[in-house]
């Protein structure tokens, strides 16, 4: 029975994930965006059940996927009815957090998976992913707030 549900969720992704594909509309993007990192999660149970020295890593990404549930659905409802600036911003934080825990939990999994000594590699491109995501954040430091707000 589980088995089928979540199948059946996976077929609400698609299904959500091609409609954006066809229209390219922002909340189609959005809805695609709540519906796939939920079924993130699910394939994420599913490997932890079935990779053997990963459990509490890839229970950390489920995790960081589940903490920015509340950023996408507010991405979601902000197409109906405008957001307060505390709202979005304190969502946005959170959304931060979820990405920087994601990062580490990539990068635990790798430590985990990469034989010998090469464990440095992770932790560069661990630094890479964060000076990359502070320069697209200072890049855009000067743009101009939406309107509504």
């Amino acid at each position: 029975m589980v088995v089928i549900l979540e199948l059946a969720f996976y077929g609400v992704f698609v299904t959500t994930l091609v409609a954006y594909l066809r229209s390219r509309r922002p909340l189609e993007r959005d809805v695609a965006a709540v519906f796939g990192s939920l079924a993130a999660v699910l394939a994420l149970q599913f490997l932890r059940g079935h990779l053997p020295g990963g459990p509490t890593t890839i229970t950390d990404l489920g995790v960081a996927l589940l903490v920015s549930q509340p950023y996408l659905i507010l991405r979601v409802v902000s197409h109906s009815r405008p957001l307060s600036r505390l709202v979005r911003n304190g969502s946005l934080g959170l959304l931060v957090a979820t990405v920087t825990l994601f990062c580490v939990g990539i990068f635990r999994l790798l430590v985990v998976y990469l034989p010998g000594h090469h464990v440095w590699a992770a932790y560069l491109g661990l630094g890479f992913l964060f000076c990359l995501g502070g320069a697209i954040l200072y890049s855009k430091r000067g743009s101009p707030v939406p309107a509504g707000d």
